[in-house]
C-alpha cells in the first residue's frame, strides 16, 4: 500500500464508524481516481488530506446536534404519534435523496435537500418537544 492510500485510509479512520461504513468505500474509490488523474499530486493530497479532515470534524459535531429522528424501519413505532414518526420519515428520505444528488455530483439539488431537511428536523424536534419525547 502506498503511502497516499495509508494517509488517506488513516483520515478516514477519523470519521464515525457508520460514515465509514455507508461512504467509505465510495470515497477511496472517489480518492483514487482523483488521484490518478491529478497532475500534481502533493497539491492533490494537501487539499484531499484538508477536506477530509474538516469533513470529518463537521460529521462529529452534526451527530452531537441532531434532533432525534426514527430510524426506517423500527418494529416500536407504535407508541409514537403519527406525527413524530411521519416528521422523523421525511427527515430521513431528505436524507437519503441528499446522499443520491451528492454521489451523483447534483449539489444544487444536494443544498435544496439540505434545507428540506434542516427545516423538517427542526418540525421533528418541535413535535418531540410538544410531546413530551425526549429521544426516538
Amino acid at each position: 500500500m502506498n503511502i497516499e492510500r495509508r494517509i488517506f485510509n488513516f483520515l478516514l479512520s477519523l470519521y464515525p464508524h457508520d460514515h465509514n461504513k455507508q461512504f467509505g468505500q465510495e470515497m477511496a474509490e472517489l480518492f483514487e481516481l482523483r488521484m490518478m488523474a491529478s497532475p500534481n499530486r502533493a497539491r492533490f493530497l494537501i487539499s484531499e488530506a484538508a477536506g477530509l479532515l474538516a469533513g470529518a470534524v463537521r460529521e462529529w459535531f452534526a451527530r452531537r446536534k441532531e434532533p432525534p429522528y426514527v430510524p426506517m424501519g423500527d418494529p416500536d413505532l407504535k407508541h409514537l404519534p403519527r406525527e413524530v414518526v411521519t416528521s422523523s420519515l421525511r427527515v430521513n428520505s431528505a436524507v437519503q435523496k441528499m446522499v443520491y444528488a451528492i454521489s451523483h455530483h447534483q449539489f444544487e439539488q444536494a443544498r435544496r435537500l439540505a434545507v428540506e431537511e434542516r427545516i423538517e428536523r427542526e418540525n421533528l424536534r418541535r413535535l418531540c418537544e410538544n410531546h413530551g419525547i425526549d429521544a426516538i
